[in-house]
């Protein structure tokens, strides 16, 4: 049974043989690129997605914007920019099996259903070509199958749980012994039509074109509503449901004998089979040419799409030689004018340097000019300012003597008589010293002996600073210590 993949795969060339080969082949991711090259090619019959560093590119053409890029050869690029996914926009079948579909009238019958679908994404059809982005980023192609089976199961259980199971096998119309060997079938109603009517009725009923043949306009009802039941969920995805066919239903065997019984019942056998014998041969044979037919003319197809695919590699090998001359006369040409870019940038920046060299060196000389002019006006200001200063000390120590002098002319006599006071009270001091001291009583007559004095000095007080000081004062006013107690 076929089944949805996807493939990594080394470059980009082998993708028209894995899709052409791989039946079930959805999406191709190419390994990472030369990163020396600065082309890429896309091949035909599938959308391709490009990036650069993981970013995804849009293709920028007179339409516009658009995420898939066209067949062909791109260049020049960048060697980042290459081709990231590849998704083949061919029909592609998924054969489904669902066994155990339940009849109206509770008859287990086991139906093959194949499905045909595509990627959607085609701008020329008016489809939106975001779609193909949003399914590769959103949709894994094992994903999608499993969803196909569980859609298009439910869909053909909804469908079968509808019809009888006599007449279940008009959804596929086919021969009566494939019938009978459990594959496909005609209902009952078709076979009393083909085998009690005459030969004018069964020659009009095979001259009915199929859109006016009942079992056909039945079995279209049927697959078109899975068809569009499955759409309504897929289309949002970007997938498109084409067509639902019935390949096989399998009676169960009661069934099927009954069916048998039926027909040999009614036509007595052995004759009825050995006209449909001869038919079934001959049907065989115009089977057998038509596919002779078919496999001669698809060979000449196939070798008439070798030499097409040969020319167009001729003609992709001299577009990619052309591409590699291109590539190295612009190598060489970028090397070229990459050189004498850096020259010119080198001779720029030394040009700057000396310019910004130069420019500093006149803000230095400046720097230091100002520095000294604003020094020299500073010192000159402060020595001003210094000798203003002075000036006006002196004025008013000067007026300070004046006004001191002033003030002693006129204290002067009250100093005199504070001193003399101060005299008198001294010496009343020590005239009560006299008095008081028993020691010099003696030498009375004899008041200024060194002895008395002593005493006198040493009972006033014990303090060498306040003696001396009465020393100093005796000897300032002339007067001996008799003058003293005289006085």
């Amino acid at each position: 049974m076929r089944s949805l993949s996807f493939v990594d795969c080394s470059s980009v060339s082998e993708a028209s043989d894995l899709f052409a080969t791989e039946t079930g082949l959805l999406v191709l991711w190419p390994h990472q690129r030369c990163k020396a090259s600065i082309w890429f090619t896309i091949p035909s019959g599938c959308y391709a997605l490009v990036t650069s560093h993981g970013k995804q590119l849009d293709y920028v053409d007179e339409n516009g914007k658009t995420p898939i890029w066209p067949a062909g050869l791109h260049f020049p690029y960048a060697p980042s920019v290459g081709v990231s996914c590849l998704v083949t926009k061919r029909d592609t079948l998924l054969e489904i099996s669902v066994d155990g579909c339940k009849t109206e009238d509770n008859v287990k019958v086991d139906v093959d259903v194949i499905i045909t679908f595509r990627i959607m994404g085609d701008a020329k059809s008016g489809e939106d070509p975001y779609l193909v982005r949003r399914f590769v980023d959103e949709v894994r192609p094992s994903e999608l199958e499993n969803k196909l089976r569980c859609a298009q199961e439910e869909a053909v259980r909804a469908e079968i749980v509808k019809v009888k199971a006599h007449d279940v096998c008009s959804l596929w119309g086919g021969d009566m012994d494939e019938l009978l060997e459990g594959s496909l079938a005609w209902n009952v109603e078709e076979q009393h039509s083909f085998y009690h009517s005459n030969e004018d009725s069964k020659e009009t009923l095979s001259r009915l074109p199929d859109d006016e043949n009942p079992k056909t306009m039945k079995r279209r009802k049927i697959t078109d509503g899975m068809r569009m039941r499955l759409n309504e969920e897929f289309t949002p995805l970007g997938v498109e449901i084409q067509s639902v066919m019935i390949k096989c239903i399998h009676l169960p065997s009661d069934i099927k004998s009954q069916i048998n019984d039926k027909t040999k019942s009614a036509y007595g056998g052995q004759p009825i089979h050995d006209e449909r014998a001869g038919q079934k041969s001959k049907m065989k044979q115009e089977v057998r040419t038509m596919r002779q037919s078919f496999l001669a003319d698809a060979t000449f197809q196939t070798q008439v799409g070798f030499e097409m695919m040969n020319a167009e590699r001729v003609t992709l090998d001299k577009v990619m030689a052309e591409a590699g001359r291109i590539e190295a006369n612009r190598r060489e040409s970028s090397r070229g004018e990459i050189g004498i870019k850096l020259a010119q940038n080198k001779a720029e920046i030394n040009r700057v340097n000396d310019r910004k060299a130069a420019t500093i060196e006149n803000i230095r000389t400046k720097t230091a000019m100002n520095t000294a002019e604003l020094l020299a006006n500073s010192k000159l200001h402060h020595q001003s300012e210094l000798a203003r200063a002075f000036l006006t000390a002196t004025k008013k120590d000067t007026e300070s003597m004046q006004i001191l002098s002033m003030a002693e002319g006129k204290i002067g006599p009250w100093l005199e008589k504070k001193h003399e006071f101060k005299t008198r009270m001294q010496g009343t001091n020590v005239a009560q010293g006299f008095v008081d001291s028993e020691d010099i009583l003696g030498e009375a007559l004899n008041p200024m002996s060194p002895t008395a004095v002593e005493a006198f000095v040493s009972g006033i007080s014990t303090n060498d600073d306040s003696r001396r000081r009465l020393l100093s004062e005796l000897g300032i006013t002339g007067k001996c210590a008799g003058d003293i107690l005289k006085s």
